[in-house]
C-alpha cells in the first residue's frame, strides 16, 4: 500500500509520458489505434491497430461496471452499518450495479452542454472530497480509545508485507500493482478525444501527464493514511459488510466520521462511474470508429 504504490506509479508515469509525446505529434481521432498503426513495422499497421483497438475496448467496457460495483457495495455497506441485522447479498449488489449503470447511461445521453457541466462538477467534487478524506481520517481516528497508538508504527506501515494470497510475497507484491493500475486507468482519455479540443498538441498531452501524476500522488497520500490507521486488515476483508473500505472506516473512525467519509466516497464513486461511462460512449463516436475500421 505504501512503497508498492510508488513502484507501480513510476511505471505508469513512464507509459503516460510516452503516450503524451505520441499524442503531441499525432493529436488525431482514433488516438492509440492510429498511433499503433503508424509506429508498427511496414505491413503490420492494420494488425497492431486491430490488437490495440480491441484490447482497449475490452478494458474500457469493464471500467464503469467495476466502479459501479464498488459503489453499490459501499451503499449497501452503509445500510448495514445503520442496521446491523442487515447483511448485503451478492444479488442485491448486482441489481444495484445494474441500476447505477442504467442511470449513468441516461446521464451520458444528455446534450453535450449539460454533460460537460456534470463531468466538471464530478471531477471537482472528487478532487475536493479526496483532500477532505485525507485530512479527516487521521484527524478523527479513534484508535486511542481502542487501546491502540493513534497511528501504526513506521515498521508496520513501511516494513511489513501482509500477504493475503497463497502466492509467495514477491508475487503478491506484483499482484498489488493491479490495484494501482485499475485506479490510474483512464489517463489515455485525452488522446482519444484530442480532435475535440483546441490546441490539442499541447492541451491533450498535458492532460495525460497531469492526470497520471496528480492522481498518483494524491492516491499515494490516501494509501499512506489508510496504512497508518488501519486496525485489522483480515477483519476488514472478511467483514459481513462485504466492502473492505467501509469495514476499515468502521474500525478506525467514530460512527459519524466513518459515515461522513463513506458518504463522500459513495458520491465520488457515483461521479467516477458516470465519467467512465461517458468516456466509453464518447470514445466510440463515429469518427473514431471510422478511423479504427479504416486502419484495420
Amino acid at each position: 500500500m505504501t512503497w508498492g504504490w510508488i513502484i507501480a506509479m513510476v511505471g505508469i508515469q513512464c507509459v503516460a509520458s510516452s503516450m503524451a509525446e505520441l499524442c503531441s505529434s499525432m493529436p488525431t481521432s482514433g488516438g492509440l489505434y492510429y498511433a499503433a498503426a503508424v509506429l508498427a513495422p511496414p505491413g503490420y499497421g492494420p494488425f497492431f491497430s486491430w490488437i490495440t483497438g480491441w484490447s482497449n475496448w475490452m478494458t474500457q467496457i469493464t471500467g464503469a461496471p467495476s466502479v459501479n460495483y464498488g459503489t453499490s457495495a459501499m451503499i449497501l455497506a452503509s445500510a448495514s452499518i445503520y442496521n446491523p441485522n442487515y447483511v448485503p447479498q451478492n444479488y442485491q449488489v448486482y441489481l444495484l450495479t445494474i441500476f447505477l449503470m442504467l442511470i449513468h447511461g441516461c446521464m451520458s445521453s444528455m446534450p453535450t452542454r449539460y454533460l460537460a457541466r456534470t463531468n466538471s462538477f464530478g471531477s471537482t467534487f472528487n478532487f475536493v472530497a479526496l483532500i477532505v478524506v485525507i485530512i479527516l481520517i487521521p484527524a478523527s481516528t479513534n484508535r486511542v480509545s481502542q487501546g491502540l497508538p493513534k497511528f501504526n508504527s513506521n515498521k508496520i506501515t513501511w516494513g511489513t508485507i501482509q500477504n493475503g494470497t497463497d502466492w509467495p510475497d514477491g508475487i503478491a507484491v506484483l499482484m498489488s500493482f493491479i490495484a494501482v493500475l485499475w485506479t490510474m486507468s483512464g489517463y489515455d482519455a485525452p488522446f482519444h478525444l484530442a480532435e475535440e479540443c483546441s490546441n490539442a498538441n499541447v492541451a491533450s498531452p498535458r492532460a495525460i501527464v497531469m492526470t497520471a501524476s496528480v492522481g498518483g500522488v494524491f492516491g499515494w497520500f490516501l494509501q499512506i493514511v489508510v496504512a497508518y490507521t488501519v486496525v485489522d486488515i483480515n477483519a476488514a476483508i472478511s467483514s459481513d459488510l462485504g466492502q473492505p473500505f467501509a469495514a476499515y472506516l468502521q474500525q478506525a473512525l467514530p460512527p459519524h466520521a466513518a459515515m461522513a467519509v463513506l458518504a463522500l466516497t459513495i458520491i465520488a464513486g457515483f461521479f467516477m462511474g458516470q465519467g467512465k461511462f461517458c468516456y466509453i460512449v464518447e470514445t466510440e463516436n463515429q469518427s473514431e470508429v471510422l478511423t479504427f475500421v479504416q486502419a484495420a
